[in-house]
This record gives C-alpha cells, structure tokens and sequence, in this order.
C-alpha cells in the first residue's frame, strides 16, 4: 500500500489563529482552506459541545482564566466558526470533519495518529499546542508549530512537566511551591521514577533509591510530593488523553467529496486540494 501524505488539523486552534491575521471573513476562510492543499488526506477536527466537561468533572478548575472568560463574551468569531465548519468546508469538499460532544479535539487527533501512522503514512499535525506535541514519538509524525519546553528532555517527560509545574494555559497549579528551577534539579532517573508510579496509579508516592534522602532538599521534596500526591494524580488524569471507542470516533467522522466545478464552454474540473 502507498504512504499518503495525512493532515490532522485542530480546528479550533488553527481558526482562530488565522482569524488574528484575516481582514475579512473571506480572507480567513482562504488562509483556512490554504491548509488543504498537498495533502492525500485532510480532517478538521473540532472541540465539540461542552468539551470540556470529562476533565472538569475531575478537576472542577479546568482552563477556567480570565482570558478565556473575556473570548466568551466576544461571540462573533464564534459564529464564524460554526459558519465555517458547517458551510464553507463541506462546499469545499475532499475533507474529513470529526466532532464528538463532550469530547476536545487533542484526544480526536491522538485516536486519528494512533490508527494512521502505520510507519508508510506522513502525517502532519497543525497545531500550536504543546499539549499534543508528544504524539511526535509516532513514527513519521511531525507537528512543526509547536515547540517543547527548553527544560524537558523527551515527550515522555512532556505530560510530567506539565503535571508538576502546572499549566497556565488549562489553569493547572502544579505542586505547591515547585517551579522549573525545582524541575530542573530533578534527575532524568527521578522523573522516571514519578513519572511511573503516576502512570500506574500508586496509592501513595514511594521514594526510592533515586532520591537520595540523606539530602535535605530531597528529604523536603519527598515530604512534599506525599502530602500533594493524590492533586499530582488529579492534574495527571488531566493532562494525559481521554480514550475514544473506535466506533464513537467513525460515528462523528464525516466525509465530503470534492464537489466539481462546471462553467459552460469549460471542460469539467475538481477541487483537487
């Protein structure tokens, strides 16, 4: 089977990014349509209704800031949006559009990579968020816009990072009075260590060889990590992806052809994008 050329695009993030730099509405769907074009295949994936409420169910706090509060109250690009993605990109065609209630688009796009980056297929993922920057892992995956921390070493590390410092931008704290000077003092073995009993849910943090607790600092840290552990495993829930069933996901997948354009006196021709 021949590789194709794959692009996941957050359609939430890339709308209103390109929404800042059009001077019309028309200009905006041009640079918006603009991310079409090359690719075998192209799907807009979208936040749908009430996105957000799964990880605000675990953490009320939830990308709940003053700038987001502000956008709510402009509505008018948010009728552009709907516009956009119910109109101009079916008229457009040769595009899939996958939207799921109660769903974000970041845990759309990591279900699409998962399933299409076989090794053969190229897949390109226009986003600007770091939050999906560790699907980068995936072989022949690239999500150039975005751009890891300088003080994290791997994407394995990604999600700890944000667990641990906080995330300003989903409004996670992180562990009290811990920063990135704090973060960069840990060792790659001890991020491991945390990084591990996270990922497997242990009741309680272990310090283990890998702290030497003859240490003072580390001796407080440990201290620190026990007494927060069960917030740590709270923001952890939040920051790692939300499972989709691969029947959900076909069920919100929609496929428009690519319409033909026909002029008289002019040979028929498609939007071939």
């Amino acid at each position: 089977m021949a590789s194709q050329k794959i692009h996941l695009i957050d359609g939430n993030n890339q709308f209103f990014l390109k929404y800042a730099k059009a001077t019309s509405y028309q200009d905006l769907v041009n640079r918006c349509i603009q991310l079409n074009w090359g690719f075998d295949q192209v799907y807009w994936v979208f936040d749908g209704y009430d996105s957000r409420k799964p990880r605000r169910e675990l953490y009320p706090e939830y990308k709940n800031t003053a700038a987001r509060a502000k956008n709510r109250l402009d509505t008018t690009k948010y009728d552009m949006l709907n516009d956009f993605k119910k109109i101009e990109l079916p008229n457009q065609g040769g595009i899939f559009i996958c939207e799921r209630p109660y769903t974000e688009a970041d845990d759309i796009i990591r279900k699409l990579a998962m399933a299409l980056a076989d090794g053969r297929n190229h897949i390109t993922i226009s986003s600007n968020d770091v939050d999906i920057l560790n699907l980068s892992h995936l072989p022949n995956v690239i999500q150039p816009q975005a751009v890891m921390p300088k003080n994290v070493n791997n994407c394995d590390e990604l999600n700890l990072f944000k667990t641990m410092v906080g995330d300003s931008s989903d409004n996670l704290k992180g562990l009290s009075g811990f920063g990135e000077k704090a973060w960069e003092r840990l060792s790659e073995q001890q991020r491991k260590m945390i990084h591990y009993q996270l990922q497997n849910d242990f009741p309680k943090f272990i310090p283990n060889n890998a702290f030497p607790l003859d240490e003072k600092y580390f001796i407080k840290l440990c201290e620190k990590i026990s007494e927060h552990w069960e917030t740590l495993k709270m923001y952890w829930r939040v920051v790692n992806y939300m499972e989709i069933p691969d029947a959900e996901l076909i069920k919100h997948t929609r496929f428009y052809p690519k319409q033909q354009l026909v002029q008289p006196n002019v040979p028929a021709m498609t939007m071939d994008f």
